[in-house]
């Protein structure tokens, strides 16, 4: 069943607001509607969580500090944006009719929420950087066969996850050997050109990975 848009923004109602947060919702909606774009598939609402937290883990690695500009907590389902910013930030797009929600019974006797673009041309609202690109399509092929609950337990392995207590703010870290990964992208106008045709045409056989970007930038 389809929420409409007042349905949609009463249920967001009822969670914590998200405006506190020192965060570019641009950048989010930017990065649920390519996830949702490369998912090309109704995406459960868990699992449009724990893949925007893959995307963030993995850009805070090489980074220091999360695409999306969100803070993550302890939960008993994985981890979770502080205040659940990307639901928050998902059900305004469905508000905007950007994107649509879809209620399905599952096999628990209880609904399933999907998220889904409102038409597969749905524009971003903001351009995201080459690596970001690579990093998203780089997650979400890797995930793409995963269950929900195989995409959860990959989230729980996860080294921030591993070592916070519960319901205590995740602590990522900057693990990357190769610090000046951007500079280099920056200065070499073919290589991003390369990366954004990689990702927009993946046919051609110039696809990167984000293992061939780690080698040809890293340390």
């Amino acid at each position: 069943m389809k929420l409409d848009a007042t349905e949609v923004e009463a249920r967001r109602r009822e969670r914590k607001p998200t405006d506190r947060l020192k965060i570019d919702a641009v950048i989010i909606d930017a990065v649920i509607i390519e996830v949702l774009k490369k998912e090309g598939r109704p995406t459960h609402r868990t699992r449009l969580v724990k893949l925007v937290y893959m995307i963030d883990h993995i850009y805070h690695r090489h980074f220091g500090q999360t695409l999306t500009g969100l803070s993550y907590m302890w939960d008993y389902f994985g981890p979770n944006a502080v205040s659940n910013a990307i639901v928050d930030r998902g059900d305004r797009l469905c508000t905007q009719k950007l994107l649509h929600l879809t209620r399905t019974p599952n096999q628990y006797g209880d609904f399933s929420y999907l998220y889904s673009l409102e038409t597969p041309d749905v524009a971003s609202p903001v351009e995201l950087e080459p690596a970001a690109l690579l990093i998203i399509d780089g997650v979400v092929r890797k995930y793409r066969n995963s269950t929900l609950e195989q995409l959860v337990r990959a989230s729980k392995r996860t080294e921030p996850f591993r070592r916070a207590r519960p319901f205590e703010v995740l602590k990522m870290e900057k693990s990357s050997t190769y610090e000046d990964l951007v500079k280099d992208i920056e200065a070499d106008p073919q290589f991003s050109a390369d990366i954004r045709e990689s990702i927009e045409h993946p046919s051609d056989g110039t696809t990167f990975t984000i293992h061939e970007l780690e080698a040809l930038y890293g340390g």
